[in-house]
């Protein structure tokens, strides 16, 4: 983790990536949240998630994150 904002803690920097791009969020649920991943690289680093980052990751991404993917693709329909 030695390229990240240490202002920001892991989960909300993740938060942020993900709101950056639908395919980065998807990256990101596909890798840590379906194959239950702990770490992500992301373009300045590695980033490892404790169990309790990786749970308030998981509940933030289906709160802040998801409702804009599905959003967005009804948008494009």
């Amino acid at each position: 983790m030695t390229g990240l904002n240490q202002q920001d803690d892991k989960v909300t920097r993740l938060i942020r990536y993900c709101h950056g791009d639908r395919q980065q969020a998807e990256a990101v649920f596909n890798h840590l949240i379906t194959r239950k991943s702990m770490s992500f690289e992301l373009p300045e680093g590695e980033m490892v998630l404790s169990p309790e980052e990786h749970d308030e990751f998981v509940e933030r991404f289906s709160a802040e994150v998801e409702p804009t993917i599905w959003e967005s693709k009804r948008l494009k329909n």
